[in-house]
């Protein structure tokens, strides 16, 4: 994950995200090296710029303070598909 001004952070899935209100962060799952995957996001109640692409943009909802991303990660080799959740406090 990074976030505008700060260096690159690894956040696991199941770990709590804290965010700033008001501001965008990208979002990337870590896969293999050259792995093809397509991806599938879902927010319980900010936004996400283009939900099927596996990077990114997250924005969270004005005057919420909390949220969840969830991401389902489909290998096109066949193996089987990998989920993905983080919880997110949305601070003022």
């Amino acid at each position: 994950m990074s976030r505008p001004g700060r260096s690159a952070v690894i956040v696991h899935s199941g770990e709590l995200l804290l965010v700033n209100s008001g501001t965008a962060d990208e979002i990337e799952p870590i896969t293999w090296p050259g792995a093809m995957i397509k991806c599938m996001w879902q927010r319980s109640r900010g936004a996400i710029d283009e939900p099927s692409n596996c990077d990114v943009s997250y924005q969270p909802a004005a005057g919420a303070d909390y949220d969840v991303i969830r991401v389902l990660v489909h290998s096109t080799c066949g193996a089987p598909a990998a989920t993905g959740e983080l919880r997110v406090s949305i601070l003022p």
